[in-house]
Formats: C-alpha cells, sequence, structure tokens
C-alpha cells in the first residue's frame, strides 16, 4: 500500500518537475550601431523597446554594438541570444517573433541625373548595387542586379562618388544621417523608395531562444495595446510605426 501511495504521488509530482524552467534574468542582443536605433551608449529607440518590453519579466537587457553581418554570426554562434535588424526569413536557422520592431523602407542614393526616369526596381536591373554587408537585399529586389557590400555605409557612398557603384541601398534616415555625419552634398544625389521590409530581431535557434521570442511577442502585444510603444516612437520623432493599435 505504501509502494503504490509514493507511486502514485512521484507521478503527480513528475509533470510539475518536468515543466519547470529555469527563470531567465538578462536577455544578451547585439546589433549594429544606428543613429537613435541602437547607439552604441545604450541610447535609442529600438533599445528602449527591448528594455521595456523585457523589464515585464525581470529580464535585464545586455547589449553590444557591432558590425551588422558579425551581429548575426555571433547570435548563430550562441554567441548571444538575438540580433537587431533582421529582414523576413533572412536566416533560416533563426527564430522569428511574430511582431517586428519596426520597418525599414530602403531607398536607392544615385547621383544626381543618373537615372532620366525612375522606374522603380527596374532601374537597378543589371547595375552595380550595394548594400551593407550581410542585409542580402537581393533576396527581397524583383530584378537582378550586380550585389555588392561593404562593412560601412560610407565607404559604399564614396565608391558611389568614385563610380564603382550606380546605386545603394539602405534606409532613407541612414543614408542623410550618414551624409550629414561625413560632409557629404546631399544636393549631388537623389533618393527613390525601392522596397519596404519589416524589421525583427532574430533569436538564437534553441530553447531559451524560443522562450525570450514569445516573451517578446506577448509583452508587445500588450505594450502596443497600452500605448506604450507608440509613446516611444513619438518620443524619437520616428517616421514609422508598422503596428495596429
Amino acid at each position: 500500500m505504501l509502494k503504490n501511495a509514493l507511486f502514485t504521488l512521484l507521478l503527480a509530482i513528475c509533470p510539475v518537475l518536468a515543466n519547470t524552467e529555469e527563470p531567465i534574468t538578462e536577455i544578451n542582443v547585439v546589433s549594429e550601431v544606428w543613429t537613435n536605433a541602437t547607439e552604441k551608449s545604450g541610447r535609442g529607440l529600438y533599445w528602449d523597446m527591448l528594455r521595456l518590453v523585457y523589464q515585464q519579466e525581470g529580464i535585464k537587457l545586455n547589449f553590444e554594438t557591432m558590425p551588422y553581418a558579425r551581429s548575426v554570426s555571433k547570435v548563430m554562434a550562441n554567441g548571444a541570444d538575438a540580433w537587431v535588424g533582421a529582414s523576413p526569413d533572412e536566416v533560416a536557422d533563426a527564430v522569428y517573433p511574430k511582431l517586428p520592431l519596426d520597418e525599414d523602407q530602403y531607398y536607392a542614393l544615385y547621383p544626381k541625373g543618373k537615372v532620366a526616369n525612375w522606374q522603380g526596381e527596374q532601374s537597378l536591373a543589371e547595375k552595380r548595387v550595394g548594400w551593407s554587408k550581410g542585409y542580402q537585399l537581393d533576396s527581397y529586389l524583383k530584378v537582378k542586379v550586380e550585389a555588392s557590400e561593404f562593412l560601412k555605409l560610407k565607404v559604399g557612398i564614396n565608391r558611389l562618388q568614385s563610380g564603382e557603384l550606380d546605386f545603394v541601398l539602405d534606409a532613407r534616415y541612414d543614408l542623410e544621417q550618414e551624409m550629414q555625419r561625413e560632409n557629404i552634398d546631399p544636393t549631388e544625389f537623389e533618393m527613390q523608395k525601392v522596397i519596404v521590409l519589416p524589421t525583427f530581431i532574430a533569436f538564437a535557434n534553441n530553447e531559451r531562444g524560443r522562450r525570450l521570442a514569445a516573451i517578446y511577442d506577448k509583452q508587445m502585444r500588450e505594450l502596443i495595446k497600452s500605448g506604450a510603444i507608440r509613446k516611444l516612437f513619438d518620443q524619437y520623432q520616428w517616421p514609422t510605426f508598422p503596428f495596429e493599435e
């Protein structure tokens, strides 16, 4: 009788033990430096969004900045929990939440007068088109281009000025900020919108990454509904807001 009682007790306890998960107390996120989004100092819209999301669950945000391609590699090697700025399905072996962080409106930057009649993506066909290393924008373009990558945006703009590239693709805000930072005369160029893509935080493909992605979706829904995310976007005077309230 005693053995049967003990066996019954173990059966009752085991599922509870099996479902007990070690609490997550911090999240390690890596990102390229983007002005007003992921500053090296820790300031920025995306950092503030992630702090707000995870502090609801008592999770501390740790961050590190590095070039985009390196941030992806670090997460895929399980050296960090997530990276910022992923495009949809950019990396197959990564965990994507349902909700994005933002959206990127990619513009083509080119020398003034180079394109007489802009035809959207078709104007890029068979041309020398550059973007930051790791962006893989050719996966989202509908036309074939002669793709080229660079580590820093200023390098891409310099190559555009020297005639090595026909177009440089990046977010309009980043293009404008880089030209201002490098004292490049913006009147020498033209910009046209090419594609719009949601911007994600992408997680390592492991149990911890899946839990962190689920927490992100849960808290983002609540924070969007409460108006807290809108408040952050307004605080930074952000040009986009890709969420339904």
